[in-house]
């Protein structure tokens, strides 16, 4: 399971300044170990995770580097989301993917070709006034 996590080092390189450290209103001390997402099987290749241009979303761009298709999961940890779409490059929606509740957490299933790579939109559910990641559908 590769997980994408907050465990940003305490000192910057050579210059022994702090880095930030995550924080919100509900959490004031994020652990250092939290999951933001959570990506299955740990042979995909993230090669990109950000904001979306124009949405509320989070961009998830994944590579297969092998010659069969993998069976992908995306795991909703610290940031929840309600809806899941692929995407094409320019990050048009392309087709919606299903989200279900898995084990207290929204999770989003699809295949991934061959040697293919795939953009997924992660459709944050999250309160405008406090700015805090709520739960999705589970």
């Amino acid at each position: 399971m590769l997980s994408v996590r907050n465990d940003i080092p305490q000192q910057a390189h050579g210059g022994g300044d702090s880095y930030p450290r995550l924080t919100s209103p509900a959490h004031p001390l994020i652990p250092g170990r939290s999951s933001i997402i959570e990506i299955t099987p740990e042979h995909i290749h993230v090669t990109t995770i950000k904001k979306a241009l124009d949405r509320n979303s989070i961009i998830v761009r994944l590579y297969n580097p092998f010659r069969t298709s993998l069976h992908v999961s995306i795991r909703g940890g610290l940031l929840s989301f309600t809806n899941a779409h692929k995407c094409l490059l320019s990050e048009e929606r392309d087709s919606v993917l299903p989200v279900t509740c898995d084990n207290g957490e929204n999770t989003t299933k699809f295949v991934v070709g061959g040697k293919k790579i795939v953009t997924v939109e992660l459709v944050l559910n999250f309160d405008e006034s406090s700015g805090v990641s709520k739960k999705g559908i589970c």
